[in-house]
C-alpha cells in the first residue's frame, strides 16, 4: 500500500474537497450503474475487476474482459446485479470469461482458492490436493466449467437459485474426486 499523498501547502482543502466530490460521484455512478439495465464503463470496470480477482489473471486478461464487457454488457449484469441471472446473461458471462481466461488459468486459480480455504488435514498433502483439483477442474465438461465460472463470479446469487445449485453440483463433484471435506 502506498503512503498517503500530502498535498502542497495551501491546496489541501480544495484538492481534498475535489477528491471527496469525485469519490461521491463515482460511488453514485456505480450504484446507479448497478441498478440500471444498460451497461456503463463503471460496470465494465467493476465486472472485469471481480472476474480478474476471482481467477487471479494477468493484466492483459483484465483488459480483454473490460473491453468485452464494455462492448456487450449482457455478461456484466451477472456480476453487478443481485438477482438470479437469466440464461442469456449466464451464457454471455461464460463466453466473456472463456475468451479472456485460459482453462489452465481458471483451473489453477480455483484449485489454489479451494486449497487455501480448505487445506488438507496433513499439510504434506497440499501439493497433491492442488494437483488433484487442477486435474479434475481441467477435466470438467464445457457445461460444468461454464456453470462453475459463472457461479464463482456472480456476487449476489440467491443461495437456493439455479446458479447456486449448478455451482454446488460441480464443486461437490470436484471435492468428492479429491477427498476435500467441505467442513473441517
Amino acid at each position: 500500500m502506498e503512503p498517503p499523498h500530502r498535498p502542497a501547502a495551501g491546496r489541501g482543502r480544495v484538492r481534498g474537497g475535489a477528491v471527496l466530490v469525485a469519490a461521491i460521484v463515482t460511488a453514485l455512478g456505480l450504484l446507479a450503474g448497478a441498478c440500471s439495465t444498460g451497461g456503463t464503463a463503471a460496470d465494465a470496470t467493476v465486472a472485469a475487476g471481480v472476474v480478474s480477482d476471482t481467477f487471479r489473471v494477468p493484466d492483459e486478461s483484465r483488459a480483454c474482459l473490460q473491453e468485452r464487457f464494455q462492448a456487450d454488457p449482457t455478461g456484466t449484469h451477472v456480476v453487478v446485479s443481485t438477482g438470479e441471472p437469466n440464461d442469456a446473461a449466464r451464457a454471455a458471462l461464460a463466453d466473456d470469461v472463456e475468451a479472456c481466461v485460459s482453462h489452465d488459468q481458471f483451473a489453477a486459480a480455483v484449485a489454489a482458492r479451494i486449497s487455501a480455504n480448505l487445506p488438507p488435514p496433513d499439510s504434506a498433502q497440499l501439493t497433491a490436493q492442488v494437483d488433484c483439483l487442477t486435474t479434475n477442474l481441467l477435466a470438467l465438461s464445457d457445461d460444468q466449467r461454464r456453470s462453475l465460472v459463472v457461479g464463482l463470479v456472480a456476487l449476489g446469487t440467491p443461495p437456493t437459485g439455479a446458479l447456486a445449485q449448478d455451482r454446488a453440483t460441480v464443486v461437490n463433484a470436484v471435492y468428492g474426486a479429491c477427498g476435500v471435506a467441505a467442513v473441517r
